[in-house]
């Protein structure tokens, strides 16, 4: 089977953590929902050393949803964070009720099948549950480059390349699983089709760091 493998596309596999049948409407009350929307804003200001001013400057488009897995509930709010002129989409994710049917993290005595509270939250987080994470947002004020042309124009120099042809923002560098706070510029090109050669990288938006590599357009 041919695979496209310009656009990397990161997928989180939890082995223990099994997702079946999703739904998104009657798990939470409206006072539950604010309450865990309430619980994320928080940890994201602490874990990120965030100042409510950065906050309100930056983060806007706040939306929460809820999932039923077999292992439980996971709550996932998605966001998005403006510097300058660059807006790119975030989301974190939390496990917030744990079902007895899930065997594993017996050793972390966390109550089963209930809405969990704080401290219970905090181990879903610091042990990374069923993929718990919030943040990292870095608090970035400002870009090094003053568009988004500018930010292209400079990863095509880097790489020395005239090949990029797709491009998009992004809240992780080419190459890695997860995101590191950092705003990013992706590119992706076309070297040569008949010689099966493509090129990929991004560019740090904030510090102006890249990596660029050449790679296969397709593979078996």
């Amino acid at each position: 089977m041919r695979k496209f493998i310009c656009i990397i596309v990161v997928v989180l596999s939890i082995i223990s953590c099994k997702k079946k049948d999703s739904q998104h409407d009657g798990i939470l009350s409206d006072a539950q929902r604010a309450y865990y929307l309430d619980y994320w804003k928080g940890e994201l200001l602490q874990r990120d050393s965030m100042s409510i001013g950065y906050f309100n400057a930056h983060i806007s488009g706040i939306s929460g949803t809820t999932s039923r897995w077999n292992s439980g509930v996971m709550y996932r709010v998605s966001y998005q964070v403006t510097i300058d002129w660059a807006v790119i989409d975030y989301y974190d994710e939390f496990v917030i009720d744990l079902s007895s049917a899930e065997s594993g993290y017996q050793y972390l005595n966390i109550p089963r099948d209930s809405f969990l509270q704080a401290p219970e939250l905090q181990k879903m987080l610091d042990y990374s549950i069923c993929g718990s994470v919030i943040g990292p947002v870095k608090s970035v004020n400002s870009l090094k480059y003053a568009s988004y042309g500018l930010a292209v124009a400079a990863l095509k120099d880097s790489a020395n390349s005239v090949y990029f042809n797709q491009e998009w923002l992004t809240s992780a560098p080419y190459g890695s699983t997860s995101r590191d706070g950092f705003p990013y510029l992706r590119c992706s090109g076309t070297i040569n089709s008949n010689q099966n050669k493509c090129i990929i990288g991004s560019i740090n938006l904030a510090t102006g760091q890249t990596s660029v590599e050449t790679t296969p357009c397709l593979i078996e």
